[in-house]
């Protein structure tokens, strides 16, 4: 064997490689031929190859030099460590090797590090420390939790290493100081001790100097950073659309990668600010439930993990602070929330519901808490609505094909695979009848899903890692438990459909409709009855404020403000594209409720320049350029039916669209959707959501709550049924996005500038960007779509003296 190779298949081996392929033979690295360098060698090897090439942790980089001597080197770090952060390799990398974390004398403590702060929404922190660990045949794992004034133990326990479960929780913990200390004996893996505070949000900063720095942090599905100054936020960057994988999430086996992710995005986004990291005061880390084996903190790799158990007590000179899940949720809602005391309802996976507290209200003192839970139902609504989805043809094309979709992302990634069908199922229920002989059934798979339907979807890192460590491979994307225990296995269409007999005799598309109507009917009952007996315990309340990835069903918002006569409100990022900025204002709170203009458009500008892009274009004669494009002349494209793409100003925050990444059209016209549908390679039933000036609002809905980020479903007047055939959906409703004056100027002068063509204030308004894909971000894939597609005939972006629209020559 060539030393490369050798080289190639011990590194493979270090970061837990399943197989590697090397010049088309498949070597097993659980069994490497003899002559393979020592670990040593393979740590050094490394080291120098850091020293000789700085751009050796960017995959693409590492891609470009994967050629001549040392190329498996090259692409074994590229694929071996890098890639699981979730960046691609491209340009030739023919060797694979998959890398699974399997090593047997590893653990880690999910993100507890020294000095670092728990903060509790409650009376305690119920989202306490993790320890994740290997089984290890013949070791013992031992860890306690003491008062670190005191002495006094919390917990002290040990047990076989071989048989530990896959992670177990410390305990609950009051408020004040603690020291955490583990060992693995019978292994090399060091002996860990930590001190870490558990403290009520938010912390008191107003000792410290003015321009209290905090970057926000989530690493699970739909991973993001935000950076806050005094608690107003700057921005927020969704790594998805740095990464292009929509619902991205950093790979956790390696510390490497995910020091790499964060110090990039990091490092960019502070100096899109003239910050850099030194001057960051906290680093408010969301929990995930999503991840982790070693989430932040490695032990085996702990120089390349910030050092946090030789160096300070601190990261980026920073303080760590760490938030509930649920708590962060809950605390982007209450300081987007229009209301002094809202009754705050959480849902993705589970249900948790707060009383709040206006941080801006005048009655409140600070001393009670912002947030505190008053009810955790043991419904679950987001999975079990997921399941019914994944079963529908017309939304996911079939379970053969949604497998085969699964098992090449999962094989590709070895990342937990999300693919959000809820929310398409959602427009498609618009097409089937609810049948009230299903009702019962489906009301209890939300109260009671692993009773009634013991399958769940495959979503953590953890058993991601056991899926690779035991070979395999394909479609398993789900779990079930049952009397023999836990299995993998495909979803069956059966799991489902047996709940719900049809005694009708329909055929199988009606069957599958009215299956999505029930489910969503359902789903809506399920949130009235929880916020129904609340309220009216509590007469105090004054307002609903929605949070998790279930309140982006805009039908079910549309109904609870109805039914319950409150007002309710929607951040733009419910799901968990929100959940670090939660975390930042746990921390530290706005001084004032965010306008909707700081909420909607928080994301970066451009990641290209598209000045040199466009220039660079026309000098070729590719692209014609109409520069100085004022709303005027813009609506007068519209108006006369063109289908244009938007990339100007910031990027949005969160999951919709809202005017700078957007795909406009005009919506009287009859072919307006189907063009957009056609370029989006949607489905046919697919609706599309309108942007209306909210001077227009109630001539086209009659009653419409605020809607500045797409969160309701109301119904649209008669007149607009009839005038505008481009948005109303097959239930009679439309998704908005109300815009006011303050709100985004520009785009409100547009509406009403198609308003003097066309007689109403309303575009249609979909995300710029195609199946699969997330929003796009730059102008060179905003000019690769126009290029590639016949629906699509100019973009807007803006350039050095101002708007322009661009459009290629034939």
């Amino acid at each position: 064997m060539r030393t490369a190779d050798a080289l190639l298949l011990s590194v493979a081996a270090v970061y837990g490689a399943v197989e590697v392929k090397l010049s088309g033979e498949v070597f097993d690295v659980a069994a490497p031929p003899e002559g393979c360098f020592d670990r040593a060698s393979v740590a050094a090897a490394v080291d120098e190859l850091r020293r000789s090439r700085p751009n050796f942790a960017d995959a693409a980089a590492a891609a470009e030099c994967a050629s001549g001597d040392g190329a498996c080197l090259v692409r074994a770090v590229g694929r071996a460590i890098v890639t699981r952060g979730g960046a691609s390799c491209r340009g030739g990398v023919t060797e694979e090797g998959l890398a699974p974390y399997s090593d047997l004398n590893d653990y880690s403590v999910e993100c507890l590090f020294p000095g670092s702060v728990w903060l509790r929404g409650d009376q305690h922190v119920h989202h306490c420390p993790r320890i994740h660990i290997t089984p290890a045949a013949g070791a013992t794992y031992c860890y306690s939790v003491a008062e670190e004034t005191t002495g006094r133990e919390i917990l002290n326990t040990c047990y076989d290493a071989s048989k530990v479960p896959d992670w177990a929780p410390l305990g609950e913990l009051d408020l004040g100081r603690y020291r955490f200390a583990a060992s693995l004996s019978g292994t090399d893996a060091p002996p860990v001790e930590i001190g870490f505070t558990v403290a009520a949000p938010p912390l008191r900063t107003t000792h410290e100097r003015s321009g209290t720095v905090v970057l926000g942090l989530f690493l699970g599905h739909d991973a993001h950073l935000s950076l806050h100054v005094d608690g107003e936020l700057v921005e927020a960057l969704e790594l998805e659309r740095v990464y292009r994988v929509r619902h991205f999430m950093p790979r956790f086996e390696n510390a490497s990668a995910v020091r790499h992710i964060l110090e990039t995005n990091a490092r960019a986004m502070l100096a899109r600010h003239n910050l850099t990291r030194t001057g960051i005061d906290y680093v408010a880390n969301a929990e995930s439930h999503m991840c982790c084996r070693a989430e932040v903190i490695h032990t085996r790799d702990d120089t390349v993990a910030y050092d946090v158990f030789s160096g300070p007590a601190s990261i980026w000179n920073a303080t760590w602070t760490q938030t509930n899940h649920y708590d962060a949720h809950a605390m982007i809602a209450l300081v987007e929330g229009a209301g002094e005391k809202p009754l705050i309802y959480v849902s993705d996976s589970n249900v948790r519901v707060y009383r709040g507290r206006s941080p801006y209200s005048l009655a409140n003192t600070g001393e009670e808490p912002l947030i505190e839970r008053v009810a955790a139902p043991s419904a679950s609504f987001g999975l079990p609505y997921e399941l019914v989805a994944v079963v529908l043809e017309e939304v996911t094309g079939g379970l053969e094909i949604f497998d085969e979709k699964w098992a090449a992302q999962a094989d590709r990634t070895g990342a937990p695979v999300i693919f959000s069908h809820a929310g398409k199922a959602m427009g498609y229920a618009g097409l089937g009848e609810v049948r009230d002989e299903w009702l019962g059934p489906m009301r209890d798979l939300y109260a009671r899903s692993a009773e009634v339907l013991p399958v769940t979807f495959l979503l953590t890192s953890d058993a991601m890692a056991v899926r690779r460590y035991y070979g395999l491979r394909g479609p398993l994307g789900f779990r079930v438990h049952g009397a023999g225990g836990v299995s993998l296995r495909t979803l069956r269409e059966s799991d489902v459909t047996d709940l719900f007999p049809d005694e009708r005799g329909s055929n199988a598309t009606s069957y599958k409709r009215d299956l999505a109507a029930t489910v969503q009917r359902a789903f809506e009952d399920g949130a009235l009855e929880i916020l129904e007996s609340l309220v009216r315990e509590d007469a105090a309340i004054d307002s609903i404020a929605m949070s998790g990835g279930c309140a982006l069903n805009v039908l079910t918002n549309s109904r609870i403000e109805a039914e319950l006569q409150l007002p309710v409100s929607v951040s733009p990022a419910p799901n968990d594209c929100g959940l670090a900025v939660g975390a930042a204002w746990h921390v530290r709170v706005p001084t004032a409720r965010p306008p909707v203009r700081d909420m909607a458009y928080a994301g970066p500008l451009l990641f290209d320049d598209p000045v040199a892009l466009v220039s660079s274009l026309e000098a070729t004669g590719a692209i014609a350029v109409e520069r100085g494009v004022s709303v005027e002349r813009l609506a007068d494209v519209l108006a006369a039916g063109a289908i244009v793409g938007v990339a100007r100003g910031r990027m949005e925050f969160g999951p919709r669209a809202l005017g700078h990444r957007s795909l406009l059209g005009d919506p009287s016209r009859l072919g307006s959707k189907d063009r957009l549908n056609r370029l989006k390679h949607r489905e046919w039933w697919r609706p599309t959501a309108p942007v209306v000036a909210e001077d227009d609002a109630r001539a086209v809905f009659g009653h419409v709550p605020r809607s500045p980020y797409m969160s309701f479903a109301p119904k649209l007047t008669p007149a607009a049924t009839a005038a505008l055939p481009g948005i109303h959906h097959f239930d009679g409703t439309a998704r908005p996005q109300l815009v006011g004056a303050v709100d985004e100027p520009w785009l409100h002068a547009l509406l009403l500038a198609v308003k003097k063509r066309t007689g109403w204030a309303v575009l249609i308004n979909t995300s710029f960007n195609t199946k699969g894909r997330p929003i796009l971000n730059t102008a060179a894939e905003a000019l690769d779509l126009l290029r590639d597609s016949p629906d699509l005939d100019a973009v807007l972006l803006e350039l050095e003296d101002g708007d322009a629209i661009v459009r290629y020559i034939s």
